[in-house]
């Protein structure tokens, strides 16, 4: 479930709390203050240790609005591969959004996409493109959704 102010969108990953920060480019755990902590009783003769897995990597989306078109900025935390894996990628996004200005690089040794989609404030692509990314590269996260309804508060129509 994603929700979001005016400089953050917050999501939870298996009962965690965690944010991305659109002013500051951060993302990490938040406390989660609906949760109950493990009850821990002082003296007892065995403890159990909770681990909460790590939350699955997460794209960081930006679009700027052009007025007749919408320029995206992706950045995946997935080690860059070459251009074979770009055009999958790139086919992959395509089933849902038409696109223009495709550039796939390497960006500290992860994955940066730049490219274009039309502007269209009844149609939330940044939807589409998280299924396209989510279906190439299955159990990583893409926020692309949630950064489009920031620019778009009253969603789609």
């Amino acid at each position: 479930m994603y929700w979001f102010n005016e400089t953050s969108i917050y999501y939870e990953y298996d009962g965690s709390t965690y944010y991305y920060s659109c002013f500051y480019g951060s993302y990490g755990p938040m406390i989660n203050p609906y949760s109950t902590p493990p009850a821990f009783i002082p003296g007892s003769s065995t403890t159990t240790a909770t681990t909460t897995p790590s939350p699955s990597p997460t794209t960081v989306c930006d679009l700027t609005d052009n007025f007749f078109w919408i320029a995206w900025s992706v950045w995946i935390p997935i080690p860059y591969v070459g251009a074979k894996d770009c055009d999958a990628l790139y086919k992959a996004i395509e089933k849902g959004v038409a696109m223009s200005n495709w550039q796939c690089v390497e960006k500290d040794q992860d994955i940066q996409l730049w490219f274009n989609s039309p502007d269209a404030e009844n149609e939330n692509y940044g939807t589409h493109i998280d299924i396209g990314i989510q279906s190439h590269y299955p159990g990583l996260t893409s926020n692309c959704a949630a950064t489009w309804l920031l620019e778009y508060p009253s969603g789609p129509g």
